[in-house]
């Protein structure tokens, strides 16, 4: 068999681009603000464990599937209320 499916080279190729796509989506996944930290280990954890398929679902909720968190007013200054 010398066809392109057989072949060593095309393998090795295919293989280093799953592992690069997987170290993306790992790497997305960390980045993202919307995760809390145990969020952040269960994607990456489906990444590792779910090779390509995992990385398509963590790339795919890290940049479409949710909102990023609030972040606070950092310009809010507190007041008391009177009457109360």
């Amino acid at each position: 068999m010398n066809g392109l499916v057989a072949s060593a080279e095309f393998w090795i190729g295919i293989s280093l681009f799953v592992l690069a796509y997987e170290a993306y989506a790992v790497i997305l996944v960390c980045r993202a603000s919307a995760y809390s930290r145990s969020q952040k280990v269960a994607q990456v954890a489906m990444v590792l464990l779910l090779p390509l398929l995992g990385a398509v679902i963590a790339h795919w909720f890290a940049t479409h599937g949710v909102s990023p968190l609030p972040q606070a007013d950092r310009q809010f200054e507190p007041r008391e209320v009177d009457g109360a």
